[in-house]
C-alpha cells in the first residue's frame, strides 16, 4: 500500500515540479546554466522549485522506510 502511495505522489511532485522549472522569463530570473538555445536552463527561480522537491523526495524516501519496517 505504502509504495504504490509513495510512487505516485513522487510522480505527482516531480510532474509538477518539471512545469514549475519550466517557467517563462523574466519571472523565472536570470539564468544560472545555459541549456541550449538562448533563455533555456537553470534559472535564479527555478532553485527554490528543486529544493522544494528534494524535500518531499525525501520524505517519500522516509515514508518508503516506514512501510517496509512495518510490512515485516
Amino acid at each position: 500500500m505504502y509504495s504504490r502511495l509513495l510512487v505516485a505522489v513522487a510522480a505527482v511532485l516531480t510532474g509538477l515540479t518539471l512545469l514549475l522549472v519550466a517557467g517563462h522569463p523574466p519571472w523565472s530570473g536570470s539564468i544560472l546554466m545555459s541549456l541550449g538555445s538562448t533563455g533555456h536552463g537553470l534559472h535564479v527561480g527555478d532553485i527554490p522549485v528543486l529544493g522544494v522537491w528534494a524535500a518531499a523526495m525525501i520524505c517519500c524516501w522516509r515514508l518508503w522506510l516506514v512501510g517496509r519496517s512495518r510490512g515485516r
